[in-house]
């Protein structure tokens, strides 16, 4: 990772790259924001995840619009090099559940989540404060088809710590759909038990779209499918809706080749030149098809695209006859 700083510096950045106890530890500032600037450099420790190649956890003490308006913008600008990882409603969940698995205290103090497509570039927003337990939760955003953002968490204290330490604080924070995770209080928790919990809960259906992907370059493409729970395309209203909520994906663009009985579009991601067909052979079926250039981030950017404006689903492999 030091080795690439050198070409980690797109314009508009200093980044500077340290060792930090073992770790590698990068000061990103973003010098056109004097806002921002003014609060000094964005200091992020990156470490590997352990027994996962590939993926690394930045972890950071500045305040939120800070992380975001300049080290995740910094990621951005690194696509598909570097990329997000995105989580699902059931990933939210569990990585909640890991926090308190009795399950005795642990609550949703507020949600922020998306739905489905109301009218042209109107999408159907949900957010509120709440006390409720994380099964009823997403019971409810799953009968309303709806894609938690970003949760709120509260929970009692948890049990005395390793070496014989008090109890950890009783946990605070948020876990967000683009795999951020805060703590207000009781980080021990999130880093113990809910990030290695949501890692291992979202790691097979994001190593099997980077692979998807890969086969693109190899003449022989392995599709994604995304199998809907309910009748995403039953008839030509509900295909209509789909086309013209996949034409509103930030940074592409699509070609419509039919969507009466079956719907078949050409999708082409300008983030990085990624192309895809994607094709619906059943009514809770969607196929993507990786054509002659594609990557893991753009295919996982536009999984969860579909997640959060169509609905939640399985990705799974094409089954070949």
């Amino acid at each position: 990772l030091e080795g690439a700083v050198a070409d980690w510096t797109p314009a508009r950045y200093e980044v500077e790259a340290k060792k930090l106890g073992g770790k590698t530890a990068l000061c990103v500032a973003r010098r056109a924001d004097a806002r921002l600037s003014r609060a000094g450099p964005v200091r992020v420790a990156v470490a590997r995840m352990p027994g996962v190649p590939g993926h690394y956890c930045a972890i950071s003490d500045c305040r939120l619009s800070e992380f975001r308006g300049v080290f995740m913008e910094f990621i951005r600008r690194h696509l598909p090099d570097v990329s997000l990882l995105y989580l699902t409603n059931g990933d939210i969940e569990g990585a909640l559940g890991a926090i308190d698995p009795a399950g005795r205290g642990v609550h949703v103090t507020y949600v922020a989540a998306k739905g489905r497509r109301r009218a042209a570039g109107v999408l159907e927003s949900h957010a509120k404060s709440t006390r409720t337990p994380p099964a009823g939760l997403f019971a409810e955003l799953c009968r309303g088809s709806r894609a938690a953002t970003t949760v709120r968490y509260a929970a009692a204290a948890t049990s005395p710590l390793p070496g014989g330490r008090g109890p950890d604080a009783a946990p605070r924070g948020t876990v967000a759909r683009d795999c951020r995770f805060s703590a207000a209080a009781g980080a021990g928790a999130l880093f113990g038990a809910a990030i290695p919990r949501a890692i291992a809960l979202s790691l097979e259906r994001n190593l099997f779209m980077e692979a998807s992907a890969e086969s693109a370059a190899s003449g022989e493409t392995e599709p994604t499918v995304i199998r809907f729970g309910r009748r995403t395309f039953l008839d030509r209203g509900r295909n209509v809706r789909f086309v013209d909520a996949m034409a509103e994906m930030p940074d592409t663009s699509i070609s419509k080749y039919a969507m009466t009985s079956h719907v078949h579009l050409s999708m082409v991601d300008y983030t990085d030149c990624s192309s895809y067909d994607l094709w619906a052979p059943s009514i809770d079926r969607l196929v993507i098809i990786p054509q002659i250039r594609a990557s893991g981030a753009s295919l996982r950017r536009i999984v969860n695209y579909v997640f959060e404006r169509i609905g939640e689903g399985r990705v799974e492999a094409h089954p070949y006859p």
